[in-house]
């Protein structure tokens, strides 16, 4: 486990420090959308969400998100699994994946 040591003593884990950006991340992204409120009031907002536009673009990033999830995992899976077993040119293979320009 990767700890690491504060001034204090306190050893701080990998764990904890990703949470934490995790909740800072989340906390961002809900002030910039509450921030869309200063901007514009609510008849406004809606009128703009409730847009055709609005929802096809929403719908279409929904739909290239599942899709690079799913390419992700058909390519991910094939390639754990090779990296797992053992086979002539295995580590040829991981030579290659290994490879830092």
């Amino acid at each position: 486990m990767v700890m690491l040591k504060c001034p204090e003593g306190n050893a701080i884990s990998f764990k904890n420090i990703s949470i934490a950006i995790a909740v800072a991340l989340f906390l961002f992204y809900l002030m910039l959308i509450a921030s869309l409120f200063g901007f514009m009031d609510r008849a406004t907002f809606f009128s703009a969400i409730s847009s055709e536009r609005v929802w096809y673009s929403i719908k279409l990033s929904f739909f290239t998100a599942a899709a690079a999830a799913f390419l992700s995992v058909l390519v991910a899976i094939p390639a754990a699994y090779a990296r797992a077993i053992t086979f002539q040119g295995r580590l040829s293979l991981t030579r290659f994946s290994n490879f830092r320009s």
